[in-house]
Parts: C-alpha cells; sequence; structure tokens
C-alpha cells in the first residue's frame, strides 16, 4: 500500500552564534530605549528578543539548567513589566 504522504526538507535552525548575537543585540536596543523611558520600544526589543533565545530550544523547559528557567522567567517578567509601563 502506497502513501501519498510527501516528504518535505527538514528546515535548519539559524546557527546558535546568530541567535546569541541577534538577542544580545535587542536586548541592548531594548536597554538603550529604557534608558531613555521609551517604554513602548523597549518592550517591542526585549518580546523581539524572545524569539532569538540563545540557549537550546530542542530541550524541554524543565530539563533546562535551573539558571537558563530563572533568566527566560526574568526576561518574560520584565517584558510583561514593561508592556504593563506603556499604558
Amino acid at each position: 500500500m502506497q502513501s501519498d504522504i510527501k516528504e518535505f526538507p527538514v528546515t535548519k535552525m539559524p546557527s546558535a552564534a546568530i541567535n546569541k548575537a541577534a538577542y544580545i543585540a535587542f536586548l541592548l536596543v531594548g536597554i538603550f530605549y529604557l534608558v531613555k523611558k521609551d517604554f513602548s520600544n523597549a518592550v517591542i526589543y526585549w518580546g523581539i528578543g524572545l524569539v532569538f533565545y540563545p540557549f537550546s530550544q530542542q530541550v524541554p523547559f524543565n530539563k533546562k539548567p535551573f539558571w537558563q528557567q530563572a533568566w527566560l522567567i526574568a526576561h518574560l517578567a520584565i517584558t510583561f513589566a514593561l508592556l504593563i509601563l506603556m499604558f
């Protein structure tokens, strides 16, 4: 019996170096806007920074080291706080 399912090529994840550089860049730009008290732009850059999370995305959250879990939760908390400060 033949299957009608087509196989698609597996897409490659961006390199860890690119993710780390982009993550740091977005965080630094966000900090720049925080210093300028421009919370609307700061929340945008901090939120986009989460897309480039530099740690392994293949490892489930509960199996990551504690410091990586703490950093992600802190980053999310700061982003949500900035969102609230925006209003």
